[in-house]
């Protein structure tokens, strides 16, 4: 981790303690928790800023009903527990990777403190202490610990809590990358030119069950939901469902499904553009979002500003969920308009994705265990398209033809099968 980083984290974190009103000045910087230290608070990021790095298997000490898989299901209503000081739960991440740190989200987060371990191995037999720390005892939501490792296993250990010595987790994710953390601070005043909301913590569920993963500098209240896609199915099995006249500069679209192969092929979204037709393809214009490949280990965005002409692949985060063929899977992308000065200018644009390789669960919800597989930040000089901000067809006066798209190539229509399609259009926090 770099020291520009950490300098970033001490701000940010100086600038929730002065806002929460915990010590009486807020001049001086606060020095940066320690390591080895049971005392010190560990929290440094703000929550959302986490590049999720998968979990292979997760494992435990032990329980006493509510497994360790529940602290990586997405579901924050779930939890691991286990009575006694010591219990652990155990991450595997399959291969040796690139730590930056850990999201937990205690359960009684907010009633509470815990005293806990954070530790490291590359065999599961031998650990390395990374952090130790106690939590904040003010959020039920994930709090961020920044520690660097290069490793295959992350183990928490929970030495009790302030009312007693069970272990209780809500949700853990190991982090590849925190970059996010301080611009999640400065990104809340800026975002886009249009619209504006409080931002509210967390991510916001619609009426399926779906819960869409927190933006940092946007909110979905007061944005624009909808359902009301329209069935564009081809007889070449091309899969696509269809939000006419989604003109806004903000856009998000999800869905579920199941899939058959090639391997090669990817469930996309199709997002700020318009049709795609032969009889006018320069309508186009689009971001198309392979959020991931039927083999569960690609992510891409290419642009394709005239119909079906392409640019080259810009390739996303590195990831391994095995096939996701023939199970329910689910994705979810995002294109959102970025104001970084806070000028009224819109300065870049927002590209990210996320898939939900755990699908749905015995009762047919989804299981919301969204993880990052793409995120990048894109200067408009480099955006090939005609219209980077809003749709081209708007801007010609033909904002009806606008559209977003879930589709999926090389499908038996028979056999195909979909769940909880939606589109949301987040708003700018004020």
């Amino acid at each position: 981790m770099s020291n520009r980083w950490i300098g970033r984290s001490v701000w940010w974190m100086a600038g929730l303690t002065c806002a929460a009103g915990i010590v009486a000045a807020c001049s001086a910087t606060p020095a940066p928790p320690k390591e080895n230290d049971p005392g010190a608070v560990g929290a440094s990021w703000a929550a959302g800023s986490c590049t999720p790095i998968p979990v292979v298997t997760v494992s435990a000490s032990g329980d006493d009903g509510n497994e360790p898989e529940n602290a990586i299901d997405g579901n924050s209503s779930t939890r691991w527990s286990s009575l006694g000081k010591g219990q652990w739960l155990r991450l595997d991440l399959g291969t040796a990777q690139e730590i930056e740190g850990a999201e937990i989200a205690w359960y009684k987060g907010k009633e509470r403190t815990n005293n806990f371990v954070l530790e490291t191995s590359n065999n599961g037999t031998s650990w390395t202490q990374s952090l130790s720390a106690k939590s904040s005892g003010k959020t039920a939501g994930a709090e961020g610990y920044a520690f660097t490792s290069t490793a295959r296993y992350v183990r928490v250990k929970v030495n009790g809590n302030s009312d007693n010595d069970w272990a209780s987790i809500s949700e853990i994710t190991v982090c590849s990358d925190t970059s996010g953390a301080a611009s999640a601070a400065s990104s809340t005043s800026g975002g886009s030119t249009s619209g504006g909301g409080s931002c509210a913590a967390g991510p916001a569920n619609d009426k399926n069950g779906v819960s869409y993963v927190s933006l940092p500098g946007f909110t979905y209240v007061g944005g624009e939901e909808r359902f009301d896609w329209t069935e564009n199915f081809k007889s070449n099995g091309s899969m696509r469902h269809d939000f006419e006249g989604t003109a806004e500069g903000n856009q998000c679209a999800v869905g579920y499904f199941i899939v058959e192969g090639p391997n090669d092929e990817e469930l996309s979204i199709k997002l700020g553009g318009g049709p795609h037709s032969d009889d006018n393809p320069e309508y186009a214009d689009t971001y198309d979002l392979g959020v991931v490949n039927f083999a569960g280990n690609r992510s891409r965005l290419r642009f394709e500003e005239t119909h079906p002409d392409y640019s080259d692949s810009i390739p996303g985060l590195s990831f391994s969920f095995g096939s996701l063929e023939n199970k329910w899977v689910g994705v979810m992308g995002c294109k959102l308009n970025l104001d970084d000065n806070a000028d009224g200018e819109i300065d870049r644009v927002w590209v990210v994705a996320w898939v939900d390789p755990q699908g749905l669960d015995a009762q047919g919800k989804p299981k919301n265990a969204w993880t990052k597989v793409f995120d990048k930040k894109i200067d408009l000089d480099d955006v090939e398209l005609k219209s980077p901000t809003e749709p081209y067809v708007a801007t010609i006066g033909k904002p009806q033809l606008a559209q977003a798209t879930l589709r999926i190539d090389e499908q038996n229509e028979d056999d195909y099968q979909y769940r909880y399609i939606a589109y949301r259009s987040p708003v700018p926090c004020d």
